[in-house]
């Protein structure tokens, strides 16, 4: 009878743990779908005009997860700039060296993001010499494609420009540690079922 026991509690054990295996396995690969990353188009920038990403990438240069994508995903035309999202990523597209007109220069650009809050970040930095400083910096979700307008005044000619996505690790969802502690008391409570 205690072997028949001790059996059954290690195929419930067992079956436990494949669940949760699954469950989690599962959650990190539809987080890649659930998020869409940045999205970048229609940059203005002071002296160098309009690009919009119609007929390439211009003077920006890509990295990592950042690509050109179309079709009818970009505030104007057919296409924009897109950094998808992904786990663990320091990606960034980058106008370097760009020489600033004298007194202030404006950097617009159009934007939506599709990001875990307080997780993963995108940044709009200038580069001064070597230094990189943030601009702005943007988490969570924003649906739909609005305009930025930053503006900066040059004290040497050495400058760079980018937008540089930083996410994190792959966090379970609340909703996954909630069904993992449910899992655990209901395995508890079978043991001691078990051993009365």
């Amino acid at each position: 009878m205690k072997i028949s026991l001790k059996l059954c509690s290690i195929k419930v054990l067992c079956s436990f743990i494949a669940t949760i295996f699954f469950i989690i396995t599962a959650s990190q690969a539809s987080a890649i779908i659930m998020y869409d990353g940045w999205s970048v188009d229609d940059i203005d920038l002071s002296g160098y005009g309009l690009e919009d990403f119609e007929t390439g990438t211009g003077p920006w240069t890509p990295s990592g997860n950042w690509s050109r994508v179309s079709p009818g995903d970009s505030n104007s035309g057919d296409y924009n700039m897109q950094a998808a999202f992904d786990f663990e990523i320091n990606d960034s597209l980058t106008f370097n060296p760009i020489t600033p007109v004298s007194g202030v220069n404006t950097f617009s650009f159009y934007h939506k993001f599709d990001l875990r809050p307080n997780l993963d970040f995108a940044y709009a930095e200038i580069r001064e010499g070597i230094n990189w400083s943030t601009l702005a910096s943007y988490t969570g979700n924003q649906g739909s494609y609005q305009q930025v307008t930053l503006t900066f005044t040059p004290t040497s000619t050495d400058y760079g420009l980018r937008f540089r996505l930083e996410t994190a690790t792959a966090v379970p969802e609340p909703t996954i540690l909630a069904l993992l502690s449910l899992g655990l008391a209901g395995l508890g409570v079978t043991r001691s079922r078990m051993k009365a």
